[in-house]
């Protein structure tokens, strides 16, 4: 074998080489960058390589206009050898990029989940009380996406279609995805944190309402309501945020794709939804 490479004690099949295609944003710059898995270490600066690079952000619009020379030899690695050994590709990245990957509405849709057609509100339900979900795989999205556009790519219908508005970008399966370990671990932390916080300004509000009962009572019982509120409201403006940033990288999308964009009725329709 070639000199550095380790199968990882068996965990690499022996007639595999792994490669993790995998995309980051970081001070306003989005990379793509590719790295090789039969390493020692995989996320070294030596073992990873630099595919491509460009100051915005990571929408579909910018994705199709930077990066789609990468789509077809991305698929064909996946069907090659190199030497003796069979190439295999996985897929990296935050979850919301690789939402956007794969077509999905992402977080806040109702099908939020990349790898299962579980509901959000289904989740919280403990796994041992909900009925399994279906899996989705590459060919199942874009089977729900074909069936979105027949339908008439009404934006605001997209979760009877599995929440799948777009084809993914690469064609990689889903078991190649890698989960975001850390992005998870800190957006559940971030959560946590926050419900920490809320529960501990509660509870500061209750004892000084004990204490002073008749002077500040009603005036802090009025300000904890409207503080319940505030936190309803911005769980709100951070659901139409995600929302708008959606329509407004469909519509870019569509600019770059569809033919007489101003009078075509799929814009105009997605026009109408985000209006609405």
């Amino acid at each position: 074998s070639p000199q550095g490479f380790t199968w990882h004690g068996g965990v690499i099949p022996s007639d595999e080489l792994w490669l993790k295609l995998g995309g980051n944003k970081a001070r306003g710059s989005f990379k793509l960058n590719m790295q090789v898995v039969n390493t020692l270490h995989p996320n070294a600066v030596q073992n990873t390589f630099l595919l491509a690079v460009f100051k915005a952000s990571d929408s579909i619009s910018n994705m199709e206009t930077a990066l789609s020379q990468y789509k077809l030899p991305v698929k064909e690695m996946q069907t090659m050898k190199w030497r003796q050994w069979k190439v295999r590709v996985f897929f990296s990245g935050d979850y919301e990029f690789l939402c956007l990957n794969y077509g999905l509405s992402g977080a806040s849709g109702q099908h939020c989940c990349l790898w299962c057609l579980i509901k959000g509100t289904d989740m919280k339900i403990p796994p041992a009380r909900r009925t399994p979900s279906t899996p989705r795989t590459l060919e199942s999205i874009k089977a729900d996406h074909h069936r979105f556009v027949e339908a008439g790519s009404v934006h605001i219908e997209v979760k009877n279609f599995n929440n799948c508005p777009r084809e993914p970008f690469f064609d990689i399966p889903l078991e190649n995805v890698c989960l975001p370990g850390l992005h998870l671990s800190l957006g559940i932390f971030d959560r946590l944190y926050k419900l920490l916080e809320n529960s501990v300004q509660d509870l500061d509000l209750q004892l000084a309402h004990l204490q002073s009962p008749e002077t500040a009572g009603e005036s802090f019982i009025h300000f904890s309501q409207g503080l319940a509120r505030l936190h309803n409201l911005q769980e709100e403006v951070e659901t139409l945020e995600q929302k708008k940033q959606t329509f407004q990288e469909l519509l870019a999308h569509l600019m770059l794709t569809v033919p007489d964009f101003e009078n075509n009725p799929v814009v105009e329709s997605i026009h109408r939804n985000a209006a609405e």
